[in-house]
């Protein structure tokens, strides 16, 4: 488990970089968003992974991509998530309803959408 924690929190440094240069751009503090460094950062680990996994494959005959039970398994967990958040999505407006809300506040169509990229990514 710790090394699953680790991989994620190394795979999300180059994103958090990305995020964190368009945060100081947003605030007048840099002229142009930094990606070209987080991108090799990324295809560098991206490398690193494959690498790895093919002597892993290679040495202990670990399979190189997932089995078909650990992608059932993938779509499950993804299935839950997106249905957790549809219904919580329904909920709140149905709750909201009446009341003005502005869309800043809540905007069901965005969510909605944020759901459907999710879930063909």
């Amino acid at each position: 488990m710790i090394f699953i924690l680790l991989v994620i929190i190394l795979y999300s440094v180059p994103f958090i970089w990305v995020l964190w240069s368009f945060i100081n751009v947003k605030n007048n503090k840099r002229e142009k968003v930094k990606w070209k460094y987080p991108i090799l950062l990324f295809l560098l680990l991206i490398l690193l992974s494959i690498i790895g996994n093919v002597y892993l494959s290679s040495t202990y005959t670990i399979p190189f991509l997932q089995t078909s039970m650990e992608s059932m398994i993938w779509l499950i967990v993804a299935a839950v998530f997106l249905g957790i958040i549809a219904l919580i999505n329904v909920f709140v407006t149905l709750s909201l309803r009446n009341k003005n809300v502005s869309k800043q506040f809540h905007n069901p169509r965005v969510i909605w959408k944020l759901i459907g990229g999710m879930a063909l990514f």
